[in-house]
């Protein structure tokens, strides 16, 4: 929307987002998992792109992003499946 406070984050502020990081694992049952059974929550500090390929270009991403400009916050927001 238009509201001051939008308009002041979207002047001052880069936002990259990515969405739905899981959706192979999912696509076959697993919520925490990718479709190779790894734990995308516990795998960040792996960076083997055949079998992580969410967390390695991901990682790819923050690196180039952080080669412009300072990264201020980086938020993961997800949901649990049975929650």
């Amino acid at each position: 929307g238009s509201a001051p406070e939008n308009e002041f984050l979207l002047s001052n502020f880069d936002f990259y987002l990515f969405p739905m990081v899981n959706v192979d694992g999912v696509s076959v049952g697993n919520y925490r998992c990718n479709s190779s059974g790894y734990d995308l929550n516990r795998s960040w500090h792996l960076d083997d792109y055949r079998d992580i390929p969410e967390v390695f270009y991901i990682k790819s991403e923050i690196k180039r992003i952080m080669k412009k400009q300072p990264i201020e916050l980086i938020l993961d927001i997800h949901g649990h499946s049975n929650k």
